[in-house]
This record gives C-alpha cells, structure tokens and sequence, in this order.
C-alpha cells in the first residue's frame, strides 16, 4: 500500500505544480493587459466616458504602436479609451470593414489614417451621419465630411521636400531626374499635391532649373509583389536610371532600397525616403537612402484624440492641426 500511495502522490504533485505554473502565468499575462489599456490593477475594473477607434493600414507597427501609445496616454487621462484596428495587404478584410466594425461597436470617434480604398470617402460620411465624428490621419479625405485632419499640408510639404532635393543635387552643369513615387492614384490626393509643388519648386530654382526633370510614377497598391515589380522596373534600364527617387511611404522606401542594391546602383541612385524602419536605418548607414521625413508621434497621437475631445465637448474642432516634421539623415539616426 505504501508502494501505491507513493505512485499517486508523485503526478498529484506533479499535477498541482503544473496548475500553480499556469495560474501564475495567466495572472503575469492579465494584469500585462490591464497595464497596457490603463486599467487600476487594484480594482481590476475600470470605466472609460468614451471609446474611440484608430484605424490605421499601415504593415509597419512600430511608427503606429507609438503613435497609438501617445494617443492612448491622451485619452486615458481624459476619461477615455482607444482601440487600435490595423490593415496590411495580405488581410482578408479592408479598410471600410473597419469602419464597419468601429461603427457597429458604436464607437464614439474614429482616427482613420485613410488611404485610397474605393469607398472609404463614403464610410466616413456614414460615420459622420450617425453621430460618429472622424478624425483623419497623416492622409486626409478633404472631401468627406471629417471634423478635422492631422498632419502636415501637402503644399508645405512638397516645399520641404523640393529644399531638399536642392540640397542634394551638386552645384555643376550636370542634368539630373528625379523619380517621384505615389501610390495613390487621384490627382487631388495628398501625395499629387506634394509632387506638383516638388516640381514647381525645384523646375523653377536658380541651382536646378533647366537641368533638373521631375516626374511622377505610379506605383501599384494592392499588394507588395505589384509594387515590387513597378519599383523595380525603374532600374532595370541602366541607361534611364534617376539619380534621385522620392518615396511617400516606409513600403515603397523599403523596397526602393532593396531594388538599388539588386542593380547595383549603390552610390549612383539616392532615396528621399519615408520614416524609420530597421531597413531604412539600415539603408541611411549604407548612403543609399540619403535622408527620410519622420513627423513627429506624439502631437500625432495627442492631437488627434484631442480633436474628438474637443469636439465631443463643444461641437467645434480645428479643420486642420499642424505636426513637426524632420528630415533625418544617418548622422540624426546615430544620435537618437
């Protein structure tokens, strides 16, 4: 018998050592949730006055998750609560299911970082009729019936942008083409603004007109194997590769970069790129990407939830709130 008992003892141990072990991990793991969404751990429980969703399609969480932290932060020492609801490429659904889901929800604002998905104009005056106030996000729908957009004109930026494409270009006799790449397809779009005043500004310079061509590329947006093959197409004619390529977005950045060293262009092409990504930091070290527009998260994320607040409280908000913007170069990386 004492055989036996000590058969049973040893898994029943075994066994409760186990459901000590995963009790404990489920409790790390709740009260990490609970952390991240600003809950009291005390209480366990916590109530928030408002519930606004941020909609992103962006494929590259980083630059999101800390506009998202910023925006949260606002929000929570406002009696608020935000969801994040992001879209890439490869997903099943789109960005106007998310609008769906966010109104079914019945959130009370959404922050939409738009893009140019047929139908999205549409969902955000549906919002708008149904009491639901939409705030847009570093792409704007100027059309729609938003209450207010975050980010930076597109005029201003195609002058930031043009200044320095001038800085870039060598002080000689030399011409030169400048590629720009847009991934939107309308001509009253962000990204068309910005490449009209680009070329505008740098035709029309002292150091670069009449020597300096610039000109706009499509580039597919319905998945990365198509902008891929779009990017890629711009080099594999040697003799009509530009020495300088403009990109609107970390994607086309990214793979701009990675065509450039696959065609050995390294030190013959340079990219004004978009943002920070591992590849990118990577590619500013390697003077393929020679600088790249960073905007600033924190007035992203707090400006955005603030725009709802203030409408939620008085029926008014600012049309446009302007963010900081910088240009960073390898040295400015090297210093973060």
């Amino acid at each position: 018998m004492r055989k036996l008992n000590s058969g049973i003892t040893n898994p029943v141990a075994i066994g409760m050592v186990i459901i000590v072990a995963v009790t404990l991990s489920a409790y790390v793991a709740y009260h990490s949730i609970l952390d991240r969404v600003g809950v009291n751990r005390e209480e366990n429980v916590t109530t928030y006055d408002q519930h606004f969703a941020l909609i992103t399609d962006d494929t590259y969480a980083s630059y999101w998750n800390e506009v998202y932290d910023y925006a949260q932060e606002e929000a929570n020492a406002n009696g608020a609560y935000v969801e994040l609801l992001t879209w890439t490429p490869e997903s099943t659904y789109t960005m106007c299911d998310l609008m769906d889901k966010s109104m079914a929800c019945g959130v009370d604002g959404i922050i939409l970082v738009a893009n140019t998905e047929a139908g999205l104009e549409e969902k955000i005056n549906e919002a708008t009729n149904r009491g639901i106030p939409v705030v847009t996000l570093m792409e704007d729908v100027p059309q729609s019936q938003r209450i207010s957009y975050i980010g930076i004109n597109p005029v201003s930026l195609g002058t930031e942008y043009a200044k320095t494409l001038i800085d870039l270009v060598p002080d000689d006799e030399e011409e030169y083409n400048i590629k720009v790449l847009l991934t939107d397809d309308r001509v009253d779009a962000n990204q068309y603004q910005i490449f009209t005043q680009i070329n505008t500004d740098v035709v029309n310079h002292e150091k670069t007109k009449k020597r300096v061509s610039c000109a706009a590329n499509r580039v597919a947006t319905e998945g990365f194997f198509l902008a891929d093959e779009d990017i890629q197409e711009l080099f594999r004619n040697q003799e009509e590769v530009p020495e300088y390529v403009v990109c609107f977005s970390t994607a086309t950045t990214e793979i701009a970069y990675q065509a450039i060293v696959d065609y050995n262009l390294v030190g013959k092409v340079q990219v004004v790129g978009y943002a920070l990504s591992p590849m990118i930091e990577e590619a500013l070290e390697n003077d393929v990407v020679a600088t790249t527009l960073v905007m600033d998260t924190q007035e992203m994320g707090t400006e955005s939830v603030d725009a709802l607040l203030e409408y939620e409280t008085t029926g008014y908000t600012n049309a446009y709130y302007g963010v900081d913007l910088e240009f960073m170069t390898k040295e400015g990386v090297a210093h973060e």
